[in-house]
């Protein structure tokens, strides 16, 4: 698993989390076709001084690239306030739109950030964007059961309670 940490070039867009408890960890998507790309909109965002943003992205080979510890909080549920954003750890996989398939090197990335999220952390609940923002598009019902399943494909998912599936 290749990860190249770039959260120096972030530190002024993240806030410090009160606690560390209760977590959630939400999978959202770039709408981009590339992790260069999204990683520099984010940075260009409200003129370099945003707070909208990831703590993860996967990109397409399974590069992970750090963004903020996952001590941090960014604001990425667009429009459920910055409470929400509390307990949240965001993970982005680097794809356009819902035709653009998850792939297996993004999947594989994805089970082993996820185990060692897990290892350090009291996760509460695995989710997506659209389930707890309907109003967003990203993961479809039907392409989170199919991603989801895939990442815990060597697991019993049903003991995995916190798995919004």
């Amino acid at each position: 698993m290749k990860i190249i940490d770039i959260t120096g070039r972030f530190l002024d867009n993240s806030l410090r989390r009160n606690s560390i408890e209760d977590l959630r960890i939400v999978f959202h998507w770039t709408a981009s076709s590339t992790a260069k790309s999204a990683i520099d909109w984010l940075d260009t965002r409200l003129g370099g001084k945003g707070t909208v943003g990831y703590n993860y992205i996967i990109d397409r080979d399974g590069t992970i690239y750090v963004l903020a510890d996952p001590g941090e909080r960014w604001m990425h549920n667009s429009g459920l306030g910055a409470n929400y954003d509390q307990n949240t750890i965001s993970i982005s996989l680097v794809m356009k739109d819902e035709t653009d398939p998850v792939s297996q090197n993004q999947e594989y990335a994805s089970r082993q950030l996820l185990l060692d999220l897990n290892s350090k952390f009291e996760i509460k609940e695995i989710t997506h964007h659209a389930h707890i923002n309907r109003n967003k598009r990203d993961f479809p019902e039907k392409l989170w059961e199919s991603f989801i399943a895939s990442v815990y494909s060597d697991f019993d998912i049903s003991e995995y309670s916190k798995i919004t599936t």
